[in-house]
């Protein structure tokens, strides 16, 4: 609820996807019409948080994006959404990379 999805795909991609509303895109067996994509609300996404357990952003865990790539370079899309949660929510995110190669021979 706090990533501007058609944000992202306005920016990081220059509009050459659909935005996702769920897991599985149209056409992909197993997708369902009928599901309701959360809607971008931050003020919402700030007021789940402040129901939650934690009982407000500023007491969330350290937030870490692990996800496969080397030298600091991530994907317009990640860095698209580590940025709306910066926007929105006000939390920091730090990305762990795990370089291809390595993940592969284990």
């Amino acid at each position: 609820m706090a990533v501007d999805k058609s944000r992202i795909a306005a920016l990081a991609v220059k509009n050459t996807v659909t935005v996702a509303n769920g897991i599985l895109p149209p056409d992909m067996p197993g997708y369902n019409p009928k599901l309701q994509p959360l809607q971008f609300d931050p003020q919402k996404a700030k007021q789940l948080i402040a129901a939650s357990k934690y009982g407000d952003v500023s007491k969330l865990p350290p937030i870490v994006w692990t996800t496969s790539g080397w030298g600091n370079d991530i994907s317009g899309v990640i860095g698209g959404v580590i940025e709306e949660w910066r926007r929105n929510l006000g939390v920091e995110v730090t990305v762990r990379q795990l370089e291809p190669e390595a993940s592969c021979t284990r």
